[in-house]
């Protein structure tokens, strides 16, 4: 009987799956965090609407609304009572930690996947295999306690077709530069802009409140309008916790760091296949290192306990997508 040959997996392989495995795990825990927030937000802002609601009903929605509005306090106390529920299950700190955690080994991996593909860094000299292997298993045993959370997660990409200093440049740095920083900005200035104009109607209807307070006959206006600034505020704090202002910056930074260094390598070595492999050691170590240093901040940004707002003390202090 022939004998079988074993086919291994080789370490770049499997550690390229493993990146794949704990980015998709890291962008559901993302997901499952955005929308028990979200939840948390609309059960809050129900609340306080059926709240007012119901005792509108009693006193000044006529005869017809006197029997309902028992049922709408209740389900308005129900929503209220849901919130701290919701909040220990889906948003909760370790929730939090949980994703973040996941995106750090994942973002990692990443560059020591690259770093090995141009052989700059740790690879700089054989054997590269090992060194990469005994990298990985350090990041992986870390978040051996998520394990369990891959585990029926598929890989599916293909390895990045990076040999050298020049695909690395079109597969890694542009890519990061016009596929991500800066796509990812705008979409944050985007949001920072609802924002400032939820802030700015917050400020209008604030106004009115105060315009309107001592009008004593029409105390019902008064009351729906003390309502809704409560809801605009818990929808501008939500927003702002997403720390949409303070990542664009960030965003474009980086951006603007990845295009420097590459720019700068490019001046020095036309070719680059010709370029010194002291070069493009550092031209790589330092693309990477810039690309690291963004992803630990962002992360320790959203780790961060948000301050309220001077002139929104309602802000809620809760981390939020």
């Amino acid at each position: 009987m022939p004998e079988q040959q074993v086919v291994l997996e080789t370490p770049i392989a499997s550690t390229w799956r493993s990146q794949e495995k704990w980015s998709k795990a890291a962008d559901g825990f993302k997901q499952s965090y955005q929308r028990w927030k979200l939840v948390a937000l609309v059960l809050s802002c129900a609340g306080a609407v059926l709240a007012v609601a119901s005792d509108q009903m009693a006193t000044h929605w006529g005869q017809w609304a006197t029997h309902a509005h028992g049922r709408v306090a209740w389900v308005g106390a129900l929503a209220l009572v849901l919130v701290p529920v919701v909040t220990q299950l889906g948003t909760s700190r370790s929730a939090l930690e949980r994703w973040l955690r996941a995106r750090s080994v994942s973002e990692q991996l990443k560059t020591e996947i690259y770093q090995y593909l141009t052989r700059t860094g740790p690879y700089v000299e054989s054997p590269a295999d090992l060194v990469l292997i005994k990298r990985r298993d350090s990041l992986l045993e870390k978040v051996a306690d998520l394990e369990p959370e891959i585990a029926g997660l598929v890989a599916e990409r293909s390895l990045p077709p990076v040999k050298d200093v020049s695909t690395y440049i079109t597969h890694r740095v542009n890519d990061q530069i016009d596929n991500y920083y800066e796509p990812r900005a705008a979409h944050h200035h985007r949001w920072a802009v609802i924002y400032r104009w939820i802030e700015g109607i917050l400020a209008v209807v604030g106004a009115v409140v105060a315009a309107t307070s001592p009008i004593k006959d029409n105390p019902i206006a008064a009351t729906w309008v003390a309502v809704l600034t409560t809801v605009g505020t818990a929808v501008a704090a939500h927003l702002m916790a997403g720390r949409h202002e303070q990542l664009v910056p960030d965003y474009l930074a980086t951006a603007r760091r990845l295009r420097s260094l590459k720019e700068m390598f490019l001046v020095a070595n036309p070719n680059p296949e010709a370029a010194p492999a002291s070069a493009i050691n550092t031209f790589v170590t330092a693309a990477e290192a810039a690309i690291s240093v963004q992803s630990e901040g962002w992360m320790a940004e959203w780790l961060k306990t948000p301050k309220p707002d001077a002139k929104n003390p309602q802000t809620d202090t809760t981390p939020a997508v």
